[in-house]
């Protein structure tokens, strides 16, 4: 379910140190989980060419249709800890509760620090994707030439809206990874049906990919050809009248 995005809460106005961090959208989207918690998906965008940045911070602030006063205030981190220069990183804030009311959501950029950047020296290839309903996609990544932590595998899916929007991000993780070992992953889960395609990217404690842009195949239809034999045809008493 989506939700509207109030131009009155939303349309904030970054003061003058946040200008080079930015909000892509002030428009994310947005949604109800099965469980019913309220659901924001959106990015953030390092427009500054030569500094990284770490600790972004977002706040989302969920309101109903009948109070200016919010029912939730949640902040939330970028998926990348660190956003390289003129890079970009998805977020997603959960509500605190499975809250119904909610009905409108706000965003706003908080704060951020400038950083050392990483290298980008991890390597990403599609092995293998079929779309059946849910999507089965397998690649490799291949490691920069030093040990790497806490490494992850993100799929950003997006829909077919202009520009497109971020619907979700899985994780696939992957953990400790030696030097220039190369290393197989998997997904195969449902996916949300507005997906046409994914944006594949990685990082490490001391490296991270560059994106990469995939598109889902057309969903594969099982059809099965039924045969229909040795059936006659009587008359009300029972003599055949056809083969």
């Amino acid at each position: 379910m989506l939700f509207p995005i109030s131009q009155g809460f939303s349309q904030k106005t970054d003061t003058a140190p946040t200008l080079s961090v930015t909000l892509t959208s002030h428009s994310p989207y947005v949604y109800q989980d099965e469980m019913g918690y309220t659901i924001v998906v959106g990015s953030v965008e390092n427009k500054n060419a030569q500094t990284a940045v770490t600790n972004v911070k977002i706040r989302a602030t969920f309101y109903d249709d009948t109070s200016v006063a919010p029912l939730e205030i949640v902040s939330g981190s970028t998926i990348l800890d660190i956003i390289p220069p003129l890079g970009t990183s998805p977020y997603v804030i959960k509500s605190n509760s499975p809250n119904p009311q909610i009905t409108q959501v706000g965003v706003f950029l908080e704060t951020f620090d400038s950083s050392a950047t990483k290298s980008k020296l991890i390597s990403l290839e599609e092995s293998g994707i079929l779309f059946d309903g849910n999507l089965v996609f397998s690649g490799i990544l291949k490691n920069g030439p030093a040990p790497s932590a806490d490494t992850n595998v993100y799929l950003a899916f997006y829909d077919r809206f202009q520009p497109p929007r971020l619907l979700g991000v899985s994780t696939i993780p992957l953990g400790d990874i030696l030097p220039n070992e190369q290393v197989s992953f998997e997904f195969d889960e449902k996916i949300n049906s507005q997906s046409v395609g994914f944006k594949m990217f990685s990082d490490s404690d001391v490296f991270y990919s560059d994106f990469i842009d995939i598109k889902l195949p057309e969903p594969e239809i099982l059809s099965k050809l039924v045969t229909i034999s040795d059936v006659t045809v009587t008359d009300s008493l029972g003599n055949r009248l056809s083969e």
